[in-house]
């Protein structure tokens, strides 16, 4: 699969083409697939949905898949089915329209998407927003090579687009930014034991 977009605090990035494109760009060459298009009537042509379904097990360890679906969406039905046949919990599904990146994964230091630049955002109410960017590029990194530098122009034009944009899961708007650091996912795979 290409790039993966780790989001924490927020649940639907589809829509948002200026985020995406802002993703994309801190995302180097990382993010996106091609989707589906097909003929619909006379030379109309329609983009596929995407449903992205979160999983949480017993040792809070996590799992995020996605496929492709029909534009009419997914029924109930079909999220109960798929429940019943996991001991994990669907913590979260989200569906909509596909925003897609033609860009290929690109090389770099970073080049895989266990290593990862935790963006922290605040709220107007002072609850916490992340932001997980697979892959980064490592010149979005301050001389320390771990914490995100604000000053970094692709960082700066990036949570200018975050701020007033996302949201908390009780919908408040996020504010400001407050740091961000390098990290790996590595750990978050394996849950607490």
């Amino acid at each position: 699969m290409g790039g993966i977009w780790l989001l924490r605090g927020f649940t639907d990035l589809v829509g948002h083409t200026t985020l995406g494109v802002g993703l994309s760009t801190i995302l180097g060459a990382k993010s996106g697939h091609y989707g589906h298009v097909g003929a619909k009537g006379a030379g109309r042509r329609e983009m596929a949905h995407k449903a992205v379904f979160e999983w949480t097990d017993a040792a809070s360890g996590f799992l995020r898949a996605s496929n492709w679906c029909v534009n009419t969406g997914l029924s109930g039905t079909f999220l109960l089915t798929l429940q019943a046949m996991s001991n994990a919990s669907n913590t979260t599904t989200v569906e909509g329209p596909a925003v897609v990146s033609p860009t290929p994964a690109g090389s770099g230091q970073y080049s895989l998407s266990t290593t990862t630049a935790v963006l922290n955002f605040v709220t107007g109410i002072g609850s916490g927003v992340q932001v997980t960017v697979p892959a980064p590029v490592a010149a979005i990194f301050a001389a320390d090579g771990v914490t995100v530098d604000p000053t970094n122009a692709v960082v700066a034009a990036f949570v200018a687009q975050v701020v007033g944009t996302l949201t908390d899961g009780a919908g408040n708007v996020v504010t400001a930014y407050t740091q961000g650091v390098r990290s790996s996912r590595k750990v978050e795979q394996v849950g607490s034991l």
